[in-house]
């Protein structure tokens, strides 16, 4: 009996830590000295922003203006075929949440776009877990054809 209540306890008790994990936006999101946030030491995670080649992706040119980028980028994110919904949107960045659809994990996504360099900046990064098996690479992989296409 003992065993059985410390079992489900400690059962309980991970599903809680789960939860509130994949439920709470975390700190890291959001523009930190101009840069999108470096990312963690977990590989389930990639960035346009990172010197770490295995993690590294490429930022996307502008399309026109800053405002016509933008407006391309919200339009691909908005025919990304999945759970999507945008959390932050100001005219140079913007931050979204996808949501996996059978176990409804959440990872945050963010563009910020570069004025100067012409270039939108990508950060995906799981909020639970330590690998991620490709799925924040495939995103950017959609992403980036999906705004290419409309731009």
């Amino acid at each position: 009996m003992t065993v059985r209540l410390v079992l489900l306890l400690t059962f309980a008790v991970a599903v809680v830590v789960i939860v509130l994990r994949n439920t709470r936006t975390p700190d890291t999101v959001g523009i930190h000295q101009g840069r999108l946030a470096p990312l963690p030491s977990s590989p389930n995670a990639v960035s346009s922003q990172t010197g770490d080649s295995k993690r590294h992706v490429a930022p996307l040119p502008f399309s026109g203006s800053l405002e016509q980028s933008r407006a391309a980028l919200l339009e691909a994110i908005r025919s990304y075929p999945g759970r999507v919904r945008i959390e932050t949107e100001t005219p140079v960045y913007i931050h979204c949440v996808f949501t996996t659809d059978i176990l409804r994990f959440r990872d945050d996504v963010e563009f910020l776009l570069d004025e100067q360099n012409r270039l939108i900046h990508f950060r995906s990064a799981s909020r639970f877990g330590y690998s991620d098996l490709g799925a924040n690479r495939r995103r950017y992989e959609t992403l980036a054809g999906l705004y290419l296409r409309e731009g």
